[in-house]
């Protein structure tokens, strides 16, 4: 079980969602957005209880949820061979959870890098990415980009979210003339508060490159088939209207 995304906080469907203590949430790339929870179960025979120093405790692994497959592909003992061009973006797992992630490095054993974002109906293309520790954007992570509240009930509270308070937001290490691209060390800075992209601008440019590179490999959204009929939605006397699966 996974969340697909963080708490909705401030925009669009803003419901009072607390990321606390992250930055962000629904809608942007911040650690707030798209860092989440889940948890998962397994039977004896495929998770040992006895001798698992992951048994309640928590998977300290990178993961993406794309990576989700390729691990329940492994757990059930499935080969499966994709067709050129459209191989897995995702890595199994499913080692590191029976084993208990014994491994020296319980961090990037299995994936040290992730790209944020979608961009193929964005321009300017606003996407992140991350290489280990560092993580960079290209632009900025999206709204909100607030921080949620700790509830420590001084009353400071606004609009019924409070930002950190005495929290600077440091300017970014500017490209050019009209990109700035900040980059946040994630491991003493999880909560992204102080771009360090100015006295590291060889990292900014090395990660940008590499997520470049990433870029050039991925493959287009998909677009409506104009064959598919209008959409419609069905209505249950229950319920009211739904969403159903549709004609892509």
């Amino acid at each position: 079980m996974s969340a697909d995304n963080g708490g909705p906080t401030t925009t669009g469907d803003g419901i009072g969602s607390s990321n606390y203590p992250l930055r962000g949430g629904k809608h942007s790339i911040w650690e707030g957005g798209t860092r989440v929870t889940a948890w998962m179960w397994a039977t004896p025979d495929l998770i040992p209880r006895e001798n698992n120093p992951s048994i309640g405790k928590n998977y300290t692994q990178l993961m993406h949820l794309v990576d989700w497959l390729p691990t329940i592909l492994e757990a059930a003992g499935i080969t499966h061979a994709f067709p050129p061009g459209l191989e897995l973006d995702g890595v199994s797992h499913w080692k590191g959870l029976q084993n208990g992630n014994n491994y020296k490095d319980r961090n990037f054993q299995f994936r040290d890098n992730i790209y944020y974002g979608y961009d193929d109906n964005s321009n300017p293309k606003n996407v992140g990415y991350r290489n280990k520790w560092y993580k960079i954007f290209n632009r900025t992570g999206g709204s909100p980009d607030t921080w949620s509240p700790d509830d420590d009930g001084d009353d400071k509270a606004i609009y019924g979210f409070e930002l950190w308070e005495n929290c600077s937001v440091d300017s970014g290490f500017t490209l050019d003339a009209n990109v700035t691209i900040p980059l946040y060390n994630l491991s003493s800075d999880y909560a992204e508060r102080h771009d360090i992209s100015n006295q590291n601008q060889d990292m900014v440019k090395n990660l940008l490159d590499e997520m470049h590179a990433l870029q050039a490999t991925g493959v287009p959204q998909a677009k409506n088939d104009p064959s598919c009929p209008a959409i419609t939605h069905p209505v249950y006397p229950n319920v009211g209207k739904i969403w159903e699966p549709w004609c892509g």
